[in-house]
């Protein structure tokens, strides 16, 4: 246990106290015996009213001090993850979050991976610079082998704040025993940390589909986890893990921010009512909450999403997904938290987590809308130097250099990015940006249409419009707005809103309609003067 200098204060100024009446008594001859009693009394009932007072609010004066484990690599021919690490390091955590009490918390599997470079996630040095730069203030990973029916574990738990090294231990676990060898890491690892005891079993675990589609979440690929989930939660939709987990995969799943609201709402209404049940059965579970409140604003249901997140809120202050999903209400549901505006929120999830991705792509993204660019590009640039080769913070760099108009750190920028990922449609999109502001319409033209050949991406039709119209190309320009505003996304589309107004403006200048949108003639080409 760690002293809290805190208690100091009142303990020194006891101390004096004392020592000043005892001279007014023994010495001047100012205080009787009767009274020097009495007011030592007083003196040391204020004196343990202070330490009481410093022992009451200590746990949420104190900083909370975040506890990473990872899946344990395999060591072979290769060092690797598989779903058996997975099991034991989701397992152990969660016994390790149940034991330890505030200002520690045990955050969950997939979060640490958020900022990873994932072609250096089996290395234990890689992970220590990635700790330490992202906060975390223990760190428990390690490495097994196998062999014949046993796995030879051997575990390290670091302080990367510190650069030291706290703990190591080796364990031998069963094949078919794993449970057993997760209960045994919580326990070490909360013996470790504070000094106390796990009495609890061994957990149940789940069927091997799931440690397989968690390890596909925590590289980073939702659509080959999602496959694995929805069956079990078509056998299992009461199971509390399997609907978490499935949640957190399908809000990943970077395929639902194209789809129209009405095809969300199908994809998503069973498993957010279910959140939202089972939230209220268990009022005091944050996951079960935050991902309600993020389904039903993903329905766009803001009531619903508003009840659940201040829910969560409720439970745990410093969440920093709670916090990302406060900041997507509208403002009056926040104000009364005390955040004036959404940059305090994702700034407040940032310090929670320095290494929440969501916070900071966010936090850069409101920084671009109030026009504070240099800001974005500096909150991108630290973050790019904890991993150079993060796909989605080199995109919002690029974004942010495009509207900037760094023309060398543009090309340098995308490069990388289609290196990464060849098939990248914003990158061909912001690279169309970048052409059709600087008038080269022709080579923007191309970069929008590979965006669409791509990942059918639904702005840069908008873009390929304005260009058709530039090129007296009136039908193709009528065509890609009509597709624009087919691939609405709902109430909130402000592009393609921006869409149906030119077209409705495009198709009244060529006489198709008139200025109550009545059409006057079908026949009509819309080249026709």
């Amino acid at each position: 246990m760690e002293l809290n200098y805190d208690y100091l204060i009142p303990l020194f100024i006891w101390i004096v106290a004392v020592l000043a009446l005892w001279n007014l008594h023994r010495y001047a001859g100012f205080l009787n015996r009767r009274y020097f009693l009495l007011s030592f009394l007083i003196v040391t009932l204020f004196a343990a009213a202070g330490i009481g007072y410093i022992a009451q609010t200590e746990k949420t004066s104190r900083p909370i001090r975040t506890v990473a484990v990872l899946p344990v690599v395999a060591v072979s021919d290769e060092r690797h993850l598989t779903p058996e690490s997975v099991l034991l390091a989701y397992h152990a955590s969660q016994m390790a979050a149940a034991a330890l009490d505030s200002p520690f918390s045990v955050v969950p599997l997939e979060w640490p991976f958020e900022m990873a470079n994932l072609d250096s996630v089996v290395f234990p040095a890689y992970w220590q610079r990635l700790a330490r730069a992202t906060g975390y203030d223990f760190l428990c990973l390690g490495e097994y082998s196998r062999n014949g029916d046993l796995l030879s574990l051997r575990l390290t738990l670091l302080e990367p704040q510190r650069n030291a090294e706290r703990a190591k231990a080796d364990f031998r676990v069963p094949v078919d025993g794993l449970p057993n060898g997760a209960a045994q890491i919580a326990q070490w690892l909360v013996g470790t940390i504070n000094g106390s005891d796990i009495k609890a079993p061994p957990p149940e675990t789940l069927p091997p589909a799931f440690y397989q589609a968690y390890l596909h979440l925590i590289l980073r690929d939702p659509k080959a986890a999602l496959p694995l989930l929805r069956p079990l939660f078509q056998r299992s939709p009461e199971n509390r893990d399997v609907i978490v987990l499935l949640a957190k995969a399908e809000f990943a799943d970077t395929a639902l921010v194209t789809l129209e609201q009405k095809k969300r709402e199908v994809r998503l209404q069973d498993l957010s009512e279910r959140l939202a049940d089972l939230s209220d059965g268990d009022t005091t579970d944050v996951e079960l909450a935050r991902l309600a409140g993020e389904g039903f604003l993903w329905r766009e249901k803001f009531n619903e999403a508003a009840v659940y997140g201040l829910r969560a809120y409720r439970h745990a202050r410093c969440h920093p997904k709670v916090l990302n999903l406060l900041a997507r209400l509208h403002f009056t549901r926040y104000r009364p938290l005390g955040f004036f505006n959404e940059v305090e929120i994702y700034k407040q999830a940032l310090q929670c987590n320095p290494g929440d991705l969501q916070a900071l792509l966010e936090l850069a993204a409101a920084y671009m809308q109030l026009y504070r660019t240099v800001e974005a590009q500096t909150l991108l640039e630290k973050a790019l130097q904890i991993n150079p080769n993060h796909p989605d913070i080199l995109n919002a760099l690029g974004q942010i250099y495009v509207s900037r108009g760094l023309t060398e750190k543009i090309f340098t920028t995308y490069q990388k990015i289609l290196e990464l990922q060849p098939r990248n449609p914003v990158a061909y999109y912001n690279l169309g940006i970048y052409y059709y502001h600087s008038g080269q319409d022709s080579i923007a033209q191309r970069f929008f249409e590979r965006a669409v050949q791509v990942g059918n991406h639904r702005d840069s039709r908008l873009y390929l419009a304005k260009i058709a119209e530039k090129q007296g190309r009136l039908d193709d320009a009528i065509e890609y707005l009509r597709q624009r505003i087919r691939l609405k996304t709902g109430e909130h589309d402000v592009y393609a809103e921006e869409a149906r107004r030119h077209l409705f403006q495009l198709m009244l200048a060529l006489g198709k309609v008139d200025s109550t949108g009545r059409v006057l003639d079908a026949t009509v080409s819309p080249n026709r003067d």
